[in-house]
């Protein structure tokens, strides 16, 4: 069925629909976890925007129902991470801050220090009024290398233009002291929900891109294009400025060449099942 939405033979509201339904029975821990990722990567990817937050909104209910009546301490924390990775709306988020701070509870569950995490950059990026006390939290609880990155990570995700082009700036210039830590700011800069806030970036990225690639080492590169392509923007324009991009490049830059073909592939199939799914 992942290959059907993927291939837009099923529509991925279906696909997700049909998971809501089997998907608390599975007693397999390996396939829950799987098919678990594979949902969150749909309600980013292949589910139409008109349709996401709703979508997202029904299986962070489901996830967190699940978690709550989950007998298997694997299948509590995997219905967990789901819970975070689903929530796409600012009351679902602000949910999951309730429970970390215990105002809430799920049947005597908590949440990990990772999942902390996740959820405070989450908290950051929506703009909720708890995010900055919520992660000055977690740095007290973690002043680890982790909670460094998560920091950063947070940072990058804050929904404000200066935040953006700061964030922007040092990714593209001196970096944050180490690859790691240069990374984990990328890596929280793409929102879904920031698309307005973020559209200048899409031509900065393009504009960027091949320089990126002719005088950074390797790991820098990758780590730039998979962060850094507005690949949340199932949009022709940008699909077209990606084949723009490899109808200019020659030989010289293979790795890039390849990485953008792979991420223009995926862009394209995202567009067409966007527009399967929403098909009558």
């Amino acid at each position: 069925m992942w290959e059907m939405v993927r291939d837009s033979q099923l529509k991925s509201t279906d696909y997700l629909a049909i998971c809501r339904a089997q998907l608390p029975g599975e007693a397999d821990q390996d396939i829950l976890q799987v098919v678990l990722e594979r949902v969150a990567y749909t309600l980013v990817r292949y589910v139409p925007e008109s349709v996401r937050v709703d979508e997202a909104h029904a299986f962070f209910e489901l996830a967190l129902a699940t978690l709550a009546s989950a007998a298997d301490e694997n299948a509590k924390v995997a219905w967990a991470r789901s819970a975070i990775r689903c929530a796409a709306a600012p009351d679902d988020v602000a949910r999951l801050v309730r429970i970390v701070d215990g105002s809430e509870t799920l049947n005597g569950f908590e949440f990990d220090q990772e999942m902390r995490w996740s959820i405070t950059v989450k908290a950051i990026a929506y703009g909720l009024t708890d995010g900055d006390r919520l992660l000055a939290d977690q740095q007290r609880r973690d002043p680890s290398d982790r909670g460094r990155r998560a920091t950063l990570q947070a940072e990058a995700a804050r929904p404000t233009p200066e935040s953006k082009q700061k964030t922007w700036d040092q990714i593209n210039g001196t970096g944050y002291g180490s690859f790691h830590l240069t990374r984990a700011a990328m890596m929280g800069f793409f929102w879904a929900q920031q698309s307005e806030l973020l559209a200048p970036y899409v031509d900065r990225f393009f504009g960027s891109v091949r320089e990126i690639f002719e005088t950074r080492d390797h790991p820098f590169a990758r780590a730039y294009i998979q962060s850094l392509y507005p690949a949340q923007r199932a949009e022709r324009d940008v699909l077209d400025r990606s084949k723009r991009l490899l109808e200019e490049l020659d030989d010289s830059l293979p790795t890039l060449k390849r990485q953008l073909t792979e991420h223009a592939d995926e862009l394209e199939r995202q567009i067409r099942a966007r527009a399967f799914a929403e098909q009558g």
